[in-house]
């Protein structure tokens, strides 16, 4: 019992027995990888925009934490948009579970000012060391989808836009398209060189934001959720961004123009 007194005030605070608080997980002495911490750290952050709530399907809060032949990947997925992000690692074997999104993200706190981090992946488990700090993740159980079919290296058209360009559209757009689901219109033109998007609200009004844009291919037009896209123009750090469709009903892909080490899918929505 801990007792607390002051001024006049007396409290009794019941606990338990220090023997009974669970042990401190340890470090294996094999399996043990290191990572830079600001790459990790920036893996996180842009997996953990597609993390769900995990209210219908736990396994969508949490993201796939995948080591095989010397590759990691993170992926997270919420039905709707697809984030995943690739580095090379100096460890050989394989382990695949699904660490909470949340939990990750405590991480990227910790390893502010760490050089490197300390990973260390069990069957029901991930340890985490940065610095004087271990962080211990229980996996999720269940089956992650298989995110290997939303993805599509192919595409019919491509264009190239300035990232804060492109992000400041989106945050005008998002206040239009608030009230129709956040669903903007993105309009790809080869004639004209650029990239137009926009929303349109019947209580707020409407908004255009025409971007100079690299296009390759044909033009197309195609509905996407504006947030969605804030989201992963925030993480990319590149002067530039990718945006590749094959149709007005398949799912889009954006990345940063400089890297292959992060593709974020995105599903099309309907335009009204």
């Amino acid at each position: 019992t801990l007792q607390v007194e002051c001024q006049g005030q007396k409290a009794n605070v019941k606990g338990i027995e220090a023997e009974e608080f669970p042990a401190a997980a340890e470090f294996g002495t094999e399996g043990v990888f290191e990572l830079p911490a600001d790459i990790f750290c920036r893996m996180i952050k842009r997996a953990s925009i597609a993390a769900g709530d995990g209210k219908i399907r736990p396994v969508l809060a949490g993201i796939l934490v995948e080591l095989v032949k010397g590759q990691l990947s993170l992926v997270a997925a919420d039905g709707f948009r697809l984030s995943i992000c690739n580095t090379e690692v100096s460890e050989e074997r394989e382990a695949i579970v699904i660490v909470p999104a949340r939990s990750l993200m405590e991480l990227t706190k910790i390893g502010l000012d760490i050089d490197l981090i300390q990973v260390d992946v069990h069957e029901n488990r991930v340890l985490f060391q940065a610095g004087d700090t271990k962080l211990v993740c229980q996996v999720i159980n269940g089956e992650f989808p298989d995110y290997r079919k939303m993805y599509s290296s192919g595409y019919t058209t491509r264009a190239v836009v300035n990232t804060d360009d492109f992000k400041r559209a989106c945050t005008m757009t998002k206040v239009f398209a608030k009230e129709v689901a956040d669903v903007a219109t993105v309009e790809v033109s080869s004639a004209l060189r650029q990239l137009t998007i926009s929303a349109l609200s019947p209580e707020r009004g409407d908004s255009a934001a025409e971007i100079e844009a690299e296009v390759e291919g044909e033009d197309i037009t195609i509905g996407l959720n504006a947030i969605y896209l804030l989201d992963v123009l925030r993480v990319i750090e590149s002067e530039q961004v990718v945006m590749e469709a094959t149709s007005p009903l398949s799912a889009v892909t954006i990345k940063p123009l400089d890297g292959s080490d992060f593709s974020y899918i995105v599903m099309p929505m309907m335009i009204s």
